[in-house]
């Protein structure tokens, strides 16, 4: 029967004891999902019982937590054992007797699921529950363990539910505890590399597996190979590690494989605690498919003169490393005058062939072709072409400030080796800038092709904290020069600095992001991680309160209410030395930020004439734009900063920069803050490079819209004639595209039909040339009229707001925030997925400046942050091309680094990282890739091998260059090799040339990833004479500059700011300095510097 249900029954027994002896009897009834009865009877003898049995459940079942036992503190990697004492849900009533059949003790008790979850500044970082059966008027200690990697204020809750159908509704109990955490964070062991050789392997053939791993906590344990043959284990190994980072490998016989068998190399590392990381590869057996190879040819130098030797550089690989050989042939103005082979083999091989000057004269074409065959005769081949050129700038060969540290009381020398192919230079200027001021120019006289010489700046120049900088210029009788600059710092403890944090914005109940403090401070002489941060005060801390994080993240509780807090942060050096800075936490209930839809620096590919126009545009839904504040920086210093007065909902402001302050080389770039009136902001910034006429280049303008037709001009800005490529865009649909063929300097118009709607259109004409370059041009056009107001069906996505797109009664277009996606917006759509999905890209750095012939590179750290091992995959775009992919099993809360290297061509390059897990979730990264062209140093006179610049000073992700200068007695092999101080991914460079009697020059290519000092040695040895020459080479690794803490780039705003941050000491000096030189010198500059434009107006 149902609850409630009366149930009569009768019941008959007899005693065997003495009639007239009294005694209990008990009764016990039983129903499933209910609560048991039980009745008990005082009799004699026989007795006939008669029962009416109500069944009944309990309502309000609830687990009370009695108490939880933690500890207070422990270490990272200490084991934290958290014990909940949990009560039953159901309570002995006492009933006379009290007794309990024993085979029925499971309808006195219920089952109660206790759960355990750990929480750091509110993001879940681990969680686990248990089911437990608890009999009544009982305490369960419920045990869980876990093991914290890292430090800092935990919470801790305990939280129960009863799971018992004998209950007709249940409440739910928690606890919450806080733990604190001490030490240095925990990592997880890392698979680097892992490889199976032979590639393509038959039944005859052992397999190999090799790992390279690694931890950066120095404890690293074991690792455990499981080989399968079709799924099926066939060997299990376990092998013992080093405790940092190790190379191992385990062999599986041929005896286990047959033709078409899947072989499996499955590897588990582990560390001393317990945390692993595991991948899996595959190879089939028998199965062979030869690949095609791969040659990329470059000639240097770029622009040779008629005494200069070229070098045809080949750079070979492939998949299957069959490599064989590779054949060079020489044209001269058509005719062949050259061919040679060279051996290769494996995967990759670099092979050079050089043309001797003897060959070339005066304007010749000179066309190097290469073909790379394998041992099955598969090839492939490129060329490139230079022209020879009748003069040539002078070079500096090298410079360098002595002493390197310099205190007060030291005089500094500059030295200068300056060389000139064409034996006419004339002069070397040393200039000494003090803190970015001139305060000496020293004129010295040169005659011919070399230079040799050095300057001294008294110390009586000098203070405690100045930074000197020498700038060599050469000139030669033509007026052509070169130019390198050369800087150190006076010695001493300076204060720190602790600066430009930026004022944020957040909602009742909700918090800012963590902010870096790492990113907003430095010091002279203490690495940022040698300093002390802490909170010095807080104005209103019941609006939000905040407070430190392992010494390097600011954190703050949820808001309380409206209004603000002024927060001043303290940075204290070792010696004491301290600074503070100040910014607001503003707390509102409004949502809607300011947004910079739009910047842009005019024209795209400047040259030194052209002055520099930043295009910014902006929108706020709530039509309260503000203010915005612009700053211009040039090589990393900041030249200008302004603010302009905007409002309502959208507007446009422009600012100019003049050409004076430009150079050839500069990178200029335009950073924009856009406010509201309750100072909620956004950020956006464009960069451009300024130079010559470009090898390559393409310049899109005069756009506009005539008789229903789209029409602009496209000219060829380089030096060579080129294909290039159109596209015409109309709200982002392609209406229209073709190709020309244009000269040297030469243009064209194209166009194109189109039949405008009403209402406001987004016009845009695109242009790619075949060199590489890339620009394009858009405009607003308007077809008038009245239309009804409104939404219309048009949606995308900026950051995390879904945008769609709003018409006015003009017709006026314009996109506006429409709904907030808190996992990310794509392609218009909120990202949704079960919250046991999720992946985090921590970390996303990529190489925004690549030398033309070097490697750029795609760096990620991805943790899954999901429940759940999933697959994630990444993808690297470049110009919406895929460029490499990767895919690993990945388990919950694990986090691995994936490097992808390629290859670019030279111009601009829009960079798309996707990266999805098999769950659903999706994250992308973007950022923007220029690569440029890098001309050489021309070889010395003379026997000797010469290696510089012996240091370097070199913000991470970029690439800079140790030149090997060698002159060679007779014909001979010379080896290059590059040992400590730095990890080998971060060099490249050919280990082995064939030089003829005469002159070369190789090249180092150094591309840090990580901030720092190190020290490494080039060795360098003419093996036919046994000429040996080592030179130790020192590199400072300066930080990228970051805008902003919450920059959801990751890092990609401010990676071409190259300048030390010695720089922002003499901020105020800059300003002041180049307001007098402006306003006494402005033409003299401007004549000085382009003398062929003085009738050029000024901006």
């Amino acid at each position: 029967g149902n609850t409630g249900s009366a149930y009569s029954m009768d019941i008959d027994y007899d005693v065997d004891a003495v009639c007239n002896t009294p005694h209990y009897t008990a009764f016990y009834f039983y129903k499933e999902c209910y609560l048991p009865m039980e009745w008990s009877v005082w009799t004699q003898c026989e007795y006939t019982y008669s029962a009416n049995v109500n069944f009944i459940k309990k309502s309000d079942c609830k687990a009370e937590i009695s108490s939880v036992d933690t500890p207070l503190s422990v270490q990272t990697g200490e084991q934290v054992e958290i014990v909940a004492n949990v009560k039953s849900v159901l309570i002995d009533p006492g009933t006379t007797p009290i007794y309990v059949p024993p085979h029925r003790k499971e309808y006195y008790s219920s089952n109660v699921i206790v759960t355990l979850t750990v929480e750091k500044n509110g993001v879940n970082v681990h969680t686990e529950s248990k089911t437990v059966s608890i009999y009544m008027s009982t305490t369960e200690a419920v045990k869980f363990y876990w093991i914290p990697t890292e430090g800092g204020t935990y919470t801790i809750h305990i939280t129960t539910n009863v799971d018992d159908c004998k209950c007709s509704s249940s409440l739910e109990d928690s606890v919450e505890r806080r733990l604190e955490v001490t030490g240095p964070e925990q990592h997880y062991p890392v698979i680097d590399e892992m490889q199976i050789l032979p590639l393509h392997p038959d039944e005859n053939d052992d397999i190999y597996c090799t790992v390279n791993v690694s931890d950066e906590d120095g404890d690293l344990d074991r690792i455990a190979f499981e080989w399968k043959v079709n799924n099926a284990s066939v060997r299990y190994e376990t092998k013992n590690v080093d405790s940092y980072e190790d190379n191992v490998y385990d062999v599986l016989s041929s005896d286990y494989i047959n033709t078409y068998d899947t072989v499996t190399c499955s590897v588990t590392v582990y560390d001393s605690i317990g945390h692993s990381a595991t991948e899996d590869l595959s190879v089939n057996i028998g199965e062979h498919y030869n690949e095609v190879p791969n040659i990329t040819v470059t000639l240097l130098p770029q622009n040779p003169g008629t005494e200069d030797d070229i070098t045809c550089s080949a750079i070979v690989s492939d998949s299957d490393a069959n490599l064989d050989h590779v054949m060079f042939r020489w044209f001269v103005d058509g005719t062949l005058v050259r061919e040679e082979n060279f051996p290769v083999s494996g995967f990759y091989d670099v092979v050079e062939d050089t043309l001797s000057h003897v060959y070339t004269d005066t304007g010749d074409v000179v066309r190097c072709e290469a073909y790379v065959y394998d041992s099955e005769m598969e090839s492939d081949s490129d060329h490139d072409t230079v022209t020879v050129i009748s003069s040539a700038a002078p070079e500096i060969e090298y410079i360098n400030i002595i002493p390197t540290d310099p205190k007060t009381q030291d005089d500094i020398i500059c030295e200068a080796q300056v060389q000139d192919q064409d034996g006419n230079l004339d002069r070397v200027e040393f200039q000494w800038y003090i803190n970015f001021d001139l305060v000496r120019i020293e004129v010295k006289d040169a005659d011919g092709y070399y230079y040799s010489g050095s300057d001294v700046l008294d110390h009586t120049y000098t203070n405690y904290g100045d930074v000197v900088r020498c700038v060599i210029k050469a000139i030669d009788s033509e007026g052509l020069e070169d130019q390198e600059t050369s800087q150190v710092s006076i010695q001493g403890n300076t204060h720190p600095v602790i600066e430009n944090i930026p004022d944020m914005y957040t909602t009742v109940g909700e918090t800012i992001s963590s902010i870096d403090l790492y990113q907003y401070a430095y010091d002279a002489e203490d690495p940022v991680n040698k300093l002390t941060f802490s909170i010095q005060e807080e104005t209103n801390p019941y609006v939000i309160d905040c407070w430190v994080n392992n010494n390097r993240y600011l954190t703050c509780s949820a808001a309380r209410v409206t209004g603000y807090s002024d927060i001043t942060v303290r940075v204290t050096d070792s010696q004491g030395l301290w600074d503070t800075d100040t910014f607001r936490i503003n707390v509102g209930t409004q949502t809607n930020y300011p947004e910079i839809t739009s910047i842009t620096i005019e024209p795209v590919n400047p040259v030194t004439y052209d002055d520099l126009t930043c295009r910014i545009e902006m929108q706020d839904r709530d039509g309260d734009l503000d203010h915005v504040n612009i700053r211009w920086y040039l090589n990393g210093v900041m030249i200008k900063d302004l603010t302009r007065y905007v409002h309502g909902y959208s507007d446009v402001v422009y600012d100019v920069l003049s050409s004076v302050y430009t150079d050839n080389g500069d990178i200029a770039r335009c950073e924009a803050y856009v406010y509201d009136s309750s100072g909620r902001s956004d950020y956006g910034d464009a960069s451009v490079t300024v130079g010559y006429l470009h090898t390559c280049g393409v310049d899109v303008y005069g756009l506009r819209v005539e008789n229903d037709r789209i029409k602009g001009y496209i000219a060829n800005t380089g030096r060579s004639t080129e294909i290039i490529q159109y596209w015409f865009y109309v709200d982002d649909i392609l209406v229209g595209s073709g190709t020309l063929t244009l000269g040297s300097g030469s243009s064209s118009e194209v166009t194109t039909p189109y039949d405008f709607v009403q209402g406001n259109h987004e016009v845009k004409l695109k242009a790619t040339s075949d060199c590489g370059a890339i620009d394009y041009q858009t405009m607003m056009y308007v077809v008038g009229g009245e239309c009804e107001e409104g939404y219309l069906d048009e949606y995308r996505c900026s950051g995390n707001w879904i945008q769609r797109r709003y018409r006015y009664e003009n017709c006026t277009l314009v996109w506006l925030n429409y709904d907030y996606c808190p996992q990310g917006c794509v392609d218009g759509y909120c990202v949704s997925y079960s919250p046991d999905c999720g992946i985090s890209v921590e970390s996303f750095n990529y190489a925004s400046v690549v030398a033309l012939g070097g490697y750029g590179y795609v760096t990620l750290n991805i943790r899954n942050t999901g429940t759940n091992e999933e697959d994630i995959t990444i993808e690297v775009y470049l110009d919406d091309v895929l460029r490499g992919s990767h895919t690993r099993s990945v388990n919950p809360n694990e986090r691995f680094t994936w490097t992808f290297h390629y290859l670019p061509t030279i111009g601009t390059h829009h960079l798309r990282v996707e990266v999805t897990s098999s769950c659903g979730a999706r994250v992308v990264r973007t950022g923007t890739v220029y690569v440029k062209e890098q001309y050489p140093s021309q070889p010395v006179v003379g026997t000797k091998i010469d290696i510089y610049p012996t240091t370097l000073d070199i913000p991470e992700c970029s690439t800079k260059t140790i030149v090997i200068d060698i002159s060679s007695a007779i014909d001979q092999v010379f080896s290059v090799n590059v040992t400590g101080g730095i990890p080998n991914e971060w060099v490249k460079y050919t280990k082995e040339v064939e030089i003829k009697a005469g002159k070369k020059k190789l090249y180092v290519y150094v591309s840090p990833l990580e901030k720092g000092k190190y020290t490494f040695t080039v060795f360098v040895e003419a093996k036919g004479e046994g000429i040996k020459k080592s030179q130790p080479v020192s590199i400072y690794v300066s930080p990228m500059k970051k805008a902003s803490a919450t920059d959801v780039t990751g890092g990609i705003t401010g990676a071409f700011i190259s300048a030390s941050k010695d720089v922002w000491f003499w901020i105020t000096v800059i300003v002041i300095s180049l307001g007098v030189v402006l306003a006494v010198g402005m033409k003299w500059l401007k004549y000085w510097k382009k003398p062929t434009d003085r009738f050029k107006k000024l901006s």
